[in-house]
């Protein structure tokens, strides 16, 4: 059954063999967004998704052959948006979390970019040092996050922001959603060889509702650990470097 619909995959990849857009993603994301919004209309970014939640609870293993002939055809990396993100609010999100963001996000509409890394906390995520300040019903963000891939093009951030005192660690982090147009959100790109870029966000004084916060204040930790084990199935696929390894063998023949 599982060879069936990898047969069904290679089928819809072949309208987007000239893609090209696993790793210069920047370059052709208008493109790379059709495909996954064509991919959302027939399921497929919410394959293991718990019924319950809009998906088809069809396991891991469903999930690594998708990715892996995506990746083998070099047309696009899954979406953070339908993996970290969309997992985590269905293990920590409230009902009107995941009422809210789920939808769009399983139709390939809604996209987002990790803000996780900073100037001074890159490897170290413990050392995150963008305050979000408590200050009523909402929090008040401000810092920089660095090397953001994709960020000129998603729609929401993924941030993680300190929300305990400066010392501790890995103890005092949360979790936030962050659309990208709310007002003191800044990007400024980082320009790379090969013409696509990463980026620099600044949040100067933003706000975010309560309800913006995902799972518990300071709990960011486990949350992210649990997220980062999902992804790891199909974040890296074998399939890329499948491909390079046949050209490469082709043409030394």
């Amino acid at each position: 059954e599982i060879e069936g619909f990898r047969a069904e995959v290679r089928a819809f990849l072949e309208s987007y063999s000239e893609l090209d857009g696993y790793l210069g993603q920047g370059l052709v994301w208008p493109e790379v967004r059709a495909l996954f919004r064509a991919m959302g209309e027939r399921g497929w970014l919410s394959l293991a998704w718990p019924i319950a939640q809009g998906g088809q609870d069809r396991g891991a293993a469903w999930e690594y052959v998708l990715w892996d002939e995506v990746a083998y055809a070099r047309a696009a990396r899954n979406p953070l948006s339908a993996g970290i993100v969309a997992r985590s609010l269905i293990r920590y999100g409230t009902d009107s979390q995941r009422s809210e963001w789920l939808p769009p996000i399983r139709t390939g509409e809604l996209h987002f970019s990790l803000a996780y890394s900073e100037p001074e906390a890159g490897s170290d995520l413990a050392a995150v040092r963008v305050r979000a300040d408590r200050e009523g019903d909402s929090y008040r963000i401000q810092g920089q996050k660095c090397w953001q891939s994709y960020a000129q093009d998603m729609d929401c951030f993924w941030l993680l922001a300190r929300t305990g005192e400066p010392e501790s660690r890995a103890r005092g982090l949360s979790l936030f959603i962050c659309e990208k147009d709310r007002p003191g959100v800044q990007v400024q790109p980082l320009p790379t060889l090969d013409g696509d870029q990463l980026n620099e966000v600044y949040f100067d004084g933003v706000r975010l509702p309560e309800d913006h916060r995902v799972g518990p204040e300071n709990g960011a930790w486990a949350i992210m650990g649990e997220a980062l084990a999902d992804e790891r199935h199909i974040q890296f696929p074998p399939g890329r470097v499948r491909r390079d390894l046949e050209e490469m063998m082709q043409w030394l023949d």
